[in-house]
């Protein structure tokens, strides 16, 4: 029984303790996609709109707790699916670009792929990220490995936005392509890490630590 109450008690006063909590901030896809083709056998381009992409966030709320970092994660990528012409074709897709917060810049990234096959034949090819574009950035590390600026805009009072310029990295290329269809994709998630303030708001836990303390005072006086 001495043990079971002291048990008890520990859970109780465990809940001053509680594990790092999360919650998504933001989260949004945006695409392009292109199957204007012609078999023409000169090189052609086609550059995607939207060179620049961005989704607003509102910043971290104190009230919930201490921040311990904050996630954006860029995921980009693109696909080829199409039928050559008569004298064969190919096709080849570059992405790449800079990553920033309002306007200031943290990393880059970028990737190319392509394919080809000879008269009449269908062919595809994919495209991903060749690196990881997660980036986390931990109060901490605040003007050692990330601009300062940016926790000031993460736990301000403003939203901010996170955006991918791609400029002209983002296009497409092609000869001798009957039909097809390209596209690409660019995802983006912002995640809020933090040490949640403990709920004493329910009196149910606060009635249950002050009769621990009582009792255990209780039990020192008699010594059971």
């Amino acid at each position: 029984m001495k043990m079971r109450f002291k048990a008890v008690c520990a859970l109780l006063l465990g809940l001053n303790s509680l594990p790092a909590a999360t919650y998504t901030a933001g989260t949004t896809s945006f695409t392009t996609s292109f199957t204007a083709f012609d078999p023409a056998l000169s090189g052609q381009y086609v550059y995607f709109n939207n060179s620049t992409v961005s989704l607003n966030v509102n910043p971290f709320n104190s009230s919930l707790g201490t921040l311990v970092k904050v996630e954006i994660n860029w995921d980009f990528g693109g696909s080829f699916t199409g039928t050559t012409g008569s004298s064969g074709g190919s096709a080849s897709l570059g992405f790449g670009g800079s990553f920033y917060v309002n306007s200031i810049g943290y990393g880059g990234s970028g990737n190319g792929n392509g394919s080809g096959a000879f008269a009449n034949l269908p062919f595809s090819f994919t495209m991903t990220d060749p690196s990881s574009s997660n980036y986390s950035f931990v109060p901490a590390n605040a003007g050692v490995t990330y601009d300062p600026a940016l926790l000031t805009i993460f736990t301000g009072g403003n939203q901010y936005s996170v955006s991918f310029d791609t400029g002209n990295s983002g296009y497409g290329l092609w000869s001798g392509i009957a039909s097809g269809t390209m596209s690409t994709y660019r995802n983006v998630t912002v995640i809020y890490t933090y040490d949640a303030v403990p709920d004493f708001s329910k009196w149910g836990v606060v009635q249950g630590l002050l009769a621990c303390a009582t009792l255990l005072r209780f039990r020192r006086r008699t010594g059971a």
